[in-house]
């Protein structure tokens, strides 16, 4: 079976996916149709069978997924309250949607009767264990980055693409927080001082353990770039080549 999109004649669309590490068929509903998650050598004969044998569960799921979503697809009084990020969304008096971040919280305001269908979150990885600010090897920083998508609850199906990379700088952070930074006084002088030290927080290294699998299952994203840095382009070949290799794509 190939990744698409099949028509069922009782559910409806499926949005069929792929999963070389499945061991069997996973459904899940998400802006009112079925992603499935396909083993490797599964067939359409395979796909349902299982669908006969877990159609009363699957119609049970779709109906409560249909009546926790109304029809209005942006909730413009939806706020986000956690240790790692701060949102707010609402309406107002603006000609497109706009974002300011003040305080330690984002808030986006959108059109009066904003209802996009076509909309997604992206989950950057990295940055996401820099949030953290105490993450200090990768094993850490994988659980950090999943726990954290689990607790979006519903938020979670959202998440339509991965900048996929990592950083375990938290004796960084450690270290900078003991010490007094004195900006330069020249601004190009001080835009090199402040960049250097981004560079060693937000270090965009490649994944290398088997375990960064975990976050592609658990967000099943659409998308997913390879945000690693690199000197030249055969260093980035190099790091590319090993995430792949972590996530077992070679």
């Amino acid at each position: 079976m190939e990744n698409g999109i099949l028509t069922h004649p009782v559910l409806g669309e499926l949005e069929l996916r792929k999963n070389a590490r499945a061991r069997r068929f996973s459904f899940r509903m998400t802006e009112g149709r079925f992603r499935v998650t396909v083993p490797p050598l599964a067939t359409r004969e395979d796909l349902d069978r299982c669908i006969k044998e877990l159609l009363p569960r699957l119609l049970a799921l779709k109906e409560r997924h249909v009546n926790k979503h109304p029809k209005r697809i942006i909730d413009t009084s939806f706020r986000i309250e956690a240790d790692e990020f701060r949102m707010l969304v609402q309406e107002g008096e603006v000609e497109a949607p706009t974002a300011r971040l003040m305080h330690g919280v984002l808030t986006v305001t959108c059109p009066v009767g904003t209802d996009y269908e076509n909309k997604g979150l992206l989950m950057d990885t990295g940055h996401l264990m820099c949030a953290a600010q105490n993450i200090v090897d990768e094993e850490q920083g994988i659980d950090f980055v999943l726990n954290t998508a689990k607790n979006h609850g519903e938020l979670a199906e959202y998440f339509k693409a991965l900048h996929l990379h990592k950083s375990t700088s938290g004796n960084v952070v450690s270290e900078l927080k003991k010490k007094t930074i004195i900006p330069k006084e020249d601004f190009y002088d001080r835009f090199a001082q402040s960049y250097a030290m981004i560079l060693d927080i937000d270090q965009h290294r490649p994944f290398e353990s088997s375990r960064s699998q975990e976050i592609l299952e658990l967000i099943e994203p659409e998308y997913v770039i390879h945000e690693v840095t690199a000197k030249n382009r055969e260093e980035k070949l190099k790091n590319v080549l090993t995430q792949m290799k972590a996530l077992g794509r070679i």
